[in-house]
């Protein structure tokens, strides 16, 4: 019985590491398995949102297997991306990637390994692109949003399938930067401009929101890093 019990724990926990493994770096999956990071807290976090532009158009048209194909290329490359920067992939909805910096585990350079990742993330979907042209398949452009703020975080779920998001106004926001920034476009909050002005070249930009209690929003659409950055 005992042999049966550890059987089940160990099955248990390698179910839960695979689950994990799909938002996390191994790094912060091995320390959320030890018990060394917590969740359920309320912590400083920017959340980095990025969606196909025209994509409900474009997909209409392809063969339902095409389109999943489409964003598996897409997504394989990018996630990686995320990873790198310390982020968490929070979810995948559709054609959108919502990722964190700075959660589960509090990160000082959140923002800056956030802009970072989104540089990256628009510089990988131009490869993809040659590679996805040559061989006659459809291409996508993506925006990419990024906001900093308040959010709670935790596990949400039942025991067969939870899941680590976040929580709060701070990620509406973040979507609304999504939805205002062009193809091949990343745009940052004024509070994220604030903490990486020395790191980019960055434009001005007032937008526009679907929400009028909200007025105009202060963005800035980043040009590129700074020389030597």
């Amino acid at each position: 019985a005992a042999n049966n019990n550890l059987q089940e724990q160990l099955q248990s926990e390698a179910a839960m590491k695979s689950n994990l493994l799909r938002q996390f770096s191994p790094k912060v999956v091995d320390k959320l398995m030890d018990g060394r990071i917590g969740a359920g807290d309320r912590m400083e976090s920017t959340i980095l949102c990025s969606d196909i532009r025209g994509f409900t158009t474009m997909s209409a048209g392809m063969h339902p297997k095409d389109v999943v194909a489409m964003l598996n290329d897409y997504f394989s490359e990018l996630t990686p991306i995320i990873f790198r920067y310390d982020g968490t992939v929070d979810k995948y909805i559709g054609d959108s990637i919502l990722a964190v910096f700075g959660s589960p585990e509090p990160d000082d350079d959140q923002c800056e390994k956030a802009v970072r990742a989104a540089l990256e993330i628009q510089s990988k979907v131009k490869e993809v692109n040659q590679d996805r042209a040559k061989r006659k398949r459809p291409i996508c452009q993506i925006g990419i949003g990024i906001h900093c703020g308040e959010v709670l975080h935790g596990f949400i779920g039942s025991p067969e399938r939870m899941e680590f998001t976040v929580i709060g106004d701070a990620v509406n926001r973040a979507s609304r930067f999504c939805d205002a920034a062009a193809a091949e476009e990343v745009l940052i909050s004024h509070t994220v401009y604030q903490r990486v002005y020395m790191l980019v070249e960055a434009k001005e930009k007032k937008l526009k929101t679907k929400h009028v209690e909200e007025g105009e929003l202060e963005g800035y659409s980043i040009v590129g890093l700074k020389t030597g950055r």
